[in-house]
């Protein structure tokens, strides 16, 4: 699979190479936003826990084998996404306008 996709990589131009790019990046961190958020919520509902592990760093080192620093990346990017959607929610009470997300 890898040779595959190696060769098909190869085969493209600059240009769609870097479209290609930019897709693929786009597709990574709106996972790694999916992933942050999730962690974050698994967090607050204490689910590492039940799951026998003390802390979710715990269990993020333990189910996913991540290392301290990715661990501390998305913990830090859970919390920041809360904290904006706590702002949209706190601009819009105050001002009555609506949020548009981009």
């Amino acid at each position: 699979m890898f040779a595959e996709v190696v060769a098909e990589i190869e085969a493209l131009t600059s240009d769609d190479a870097l479209a290609a790019l930019r897709d693929e990046v786009l597709v990574q961190r709106r996972a790694e936003a999916r992933i942050a958020a999730l962690v974050r919520k698994l967090d607050s509902d204490r689910a590492h826990v039940a799951d026998g592990h003390a802390s979710i760093r715990g269990l993020l080192r333990a189910e996913f084998r991540a290392s301290e620093g990715d661990i501390t990346h998305t913990l830090r990017c859970g919390r920041l996404t809360a904290s904006c959607a706590a702002a949209r929610a706190v601009r819009h009470t105050v001002s009555g306008t609506p949020w548009r997300d981009a």
